[in-house]
């Protein structure tokens, strides 16, 4: 097709993953011969944001942290939201918006949400409807139909005349041709059922002995497709059965009719040896400083839901931090799953120590082909890289097990990947692929004809990325140190590294850290961070220390105490969320024993956890707060437990007065930290205590409650459930 003009193609990412789907919209527009500028939004030098000689606008955004704008996108949100904008300030742009988000954190996808509201209030006119994709159940299930429809209605609003109709999906059957490595083109008719089998699979192992049953089961069948260890000649069909002519099915979908994701060409070439000079470290890698482990505490008690445990960090380099503030910590995989994919890949144990060298192929189909930021860096090894910059637990993308079907030898096993890869198999792919978290490591168990190249790995595993932190701790009880609260993951990668490596403290359990450990610590910095996460614990001279790589992030009029001490404070949190809040406690006590004369507000705590016996664990520092002033009130809730309030917001309903009294007229702050269900329903309560002791209506306590949170009066901290 011939375009005659081309559209603004603007994302705001934190993670990375609006930027690589609106990289590969620039690339598949460049194929469709369809005019596109791609930009960072933060990069468009536009101070009235008026778009001046933009007809098109297409933004791909993602929203961060508590309905937080990404770093690179906040800009061109405040220019956008000003308030000296004329109504028509937009009528001659029309827009289209991609949002990612995850149900599992309150305000899904509320940044890409704001700019579709404000381009709508300011004259724009959409040309496309909006896609919000939801990272709790897979982000393709949404972006790779709203791609197919974007690009008819994108080349509409431009005014291009296509000249053939392009569709962008691909033909399925093109893969099951007879071929040295596929074998024969005559099968029998297939259809494989296993949809009931993964839905019922609760976990990643449940699920890859779910499908290794059902594929043997299949297999026994007769007349199927080949097995893994079957051997397939050119002429060699099923035992008895029709010919090539019948079409070849999987859950009842004909095989040539999946709508796949379009292959992602190889780009990358890995090698292994001493010769050449590695890439140097992104800047993402820089910023990590290094803390050591030196107090771990189970905090809960034996037959808990959850373990709960306290872990105390020195860090060796000054950071000043405020409560609240979070820390991202990087953590390594898991040294057993390391060592399985090293094996699927049959890697040699005399090559895995060595500089591993990439370079972009040659003739790659690649647009803009590099080398990704994670995978650079001195000391980057084999063994380093399957163990530290890649997470093997990240849940693959429909593209990915699409590209990893192709190194499936038995065609039962590719069928099925396929499968799960098309948009007929969203349902599956979103319960296996999301919900059990099916991984690179999952996949290799499940499907094990599959063979999958170093460089392929590369390229289809996602970087490692930071776990992130509330600071239980105040930098007043010592600026050298830092203290986290966190839950024990069933699965969780970083809880359970933070506990391992707690237990293994021994005897050195609360004992100060030696300068000489502080000072091998340092050595933890750029690509040296991957190093030292492959030899934990002992990365300090001390088998018994581990360093954990964490930067701080600290956020303008985010989750931290107003800087006024008489102003009151109404603290919510459940279970871990009253970590950050006991930060804030901890603060309070040591600002009113340091300045006896100073002033200091009202300070209610509203806590809630399972079971008053079992997982009350901050009982004794609650009630230490409680007899020494620091807090005024405190009102507690036990779900599991039969007698008294079962959740915060019954607690919040019922001391409705008060709290509107501390809030309307004193000028208080609400601080509300926990899981997105537990926010939201916090949020209903305070709405429910407005309306009813200001007498005011539901849409008026909501307007209220809007500019609370515009002016910090609100402060909200939410993770998933």
């Amino acid at each position: 097709m011939t375009a005659t003009t081309s559209f603004l193609l603007l994302y705001g990412s934190q993670t990375g993953n609006a930027e690589a789907i609106a990289k590969e919209l620039k690339d598949e527009a460049a194929e469709r011969k369809i005019g596109c500028r791609l930009m960072c939004m933060d990069e468009l030098n536009d101070r009235s944001a008026k778009f001046e000689g933009e007809n098109v606008v297409v933004m791909v955004c993602s929203t961060t942290g508590t309905g937080d704008a990404p770093d690179n996108a906040s800009k061109l949100l405040r220019r956008v939201c000003s308030k000296k904008h004329p109504s028509d300030h937009l009528s001659h742009v029309t827009f289209t918006v991609l949002g990612l988000g995850d149900t599992n954190y309150s305000d899904f996808c509320s940044v890409p949400r704001k700019f579709q509201s404000k381009f709508r209030e300011l004259g724009a006119k959409e040309f496309y409807a909006p896609g919000f994709a939801d990272d709790g159940t897979g982000l393709d299930v949404v972006v790779e139909p709203w791609k197919e429809g974007f690009w008819p209605a994108v080349e509409s609003a431009l005014g291009a005349i296509p000249t053939q109709s392009v569709t962008g999906s691909t033909n399925a059957s093109e893969l099951l041709q007879p071929s040295e490595s596929r074998g024969s083109d005559t099968f029998d008719a297939v259809k494989i059922s296993a949809a009931a089998a993964v839905l019922a699979a609760s976990s990643s192992d449940a699920l890859i002995t779910t499908l290794q049953q059902h594929l043997k089961a299949l297999q026994s069948t007769g007349g199927c497709f080949p097995g893994p260890n079957e051997e397939v000649s050119a002429n060699q069909g099923p035992a008895a059965g029709p010919t090539a002519s019948v079409p070849i099915e999987i859950h009842g979908v004909e095989l040539d009719k999946l709508k796949l994701p379009k292959q992602q060409p190889e780009y990358l070439v890995a090698s292994v040896g001493a010769d050449g000079t590695p890439v140097e470290p992104a800047t993402s890698v820089e910023q990590y400083r290094a803390a050591i482990i030196h107090t771990h505490s189970l905090l809960t008690v034996p037959g808990s839901v959850k373990d709960t445990i306290s872990v105390t960090m020195a860090l060796t380099e000054e950071m000043q931090y405020a409560p609240g503030d979070t820390f991202a910590l990087a953590c390594p995989n898991e040294a057993k799953e390391v060592a399985e994919v090293i094996e699927r890949l049959g890697l040699p144990e005399a090559t895995l120590d060595s500089p591993l060298q990439l370079a972009v192929a040659n003739g790659t189909k690649k647009r803009g082909a590099a080398i990704p930021a994670h995978l650079t860096g001195h000391g980057l090894t084999t063994r380093v890289c399957l163990a530290a910059a890649l997470d093997l637990r990240a849940p693959l993308t429909k593209g990915g097990i699409r590209m990893l079907s192709e190194y499936a030898s038995d065609l039962t096993e590719q069928a099925e990947m396929m499968y799960l890869s098309s948009r007929q198999g969203a349902a599956e792919y979103q319960v296996a692929c999301k919900e059990t978290r099916l991984s690179i490591i999952a996949l290799l168990q499940a499907y094990q004809s599959c063979k999958i190249p170093l460089a392929r790995l590369l390229e289809v595993v996602p970087a490692m990325r930071p776990r992130r932190y509330s600071a239980a701790s105040s930098p007043l009880a010592g600026a050298s140190d830092v203290r986290f609260i966190l839950n024990v993951e069933d699965r969780g990668l970083c809880s359970t590294w933070l506990h391992t490596s707690g237990a293994a403290l021994g005897d050195k359990n609360g004992i100060a850290v030696s300068p000489e450990a502080v000072k091998a610590a340092k050595l933890a910095r750029g690509g040296a961070v991957r190093t030292f996460l492959t030899k934990q614990p002992g990365g300090v001279g001390d088998s018994s220390l581990t360093v954990v790589p964490l930067y701080h992030e600290a956020h303008a009029n985010r989750f931290n105490l107003p800087d006024d001490s008489s102003t009151p404070l109404v603290l919510c949190g459940a279970g871990t969320g009253v970590a950050p809040l006991l930060g804030f406690l901890q603060h309070r006590k040591l600002q009113r024993t340091a300045d006896p004369l100073r002033v200091f507000g009202e300070t209610w705590l509203f806590f809630g956890c399972r079971n008053e016996a079992k997982d009350y664990f901050c009982r004794d520092e609650l009630d230490g707060y409680l007899r020494d002033g620091t807090l005024s009130q405190l009102h507690l809730a036990f779900s599991r437990d039969d007698q008294g309030p079962s959740y915060v917001q019954d607690n919040i309903t019922t001391h409705g007065a008060e709290v509107v009294r501390l809030m309307s007229d004193q000028g208080g702050v609400f601080f509300a930290c926990g899981s997105s269900g537990c926010v939201d329903s916090l949020d209903n309560a305070l709405t429910s205590i407005l309306c009813e002791n200001l007498k005011i209506s539901r849409d008026k306590a909501i307007e209220m409650k809007i500019e609370w949170k515009d002016s910090g009066k609100i402060k909200v901290e939410s993770f998933g459930a």
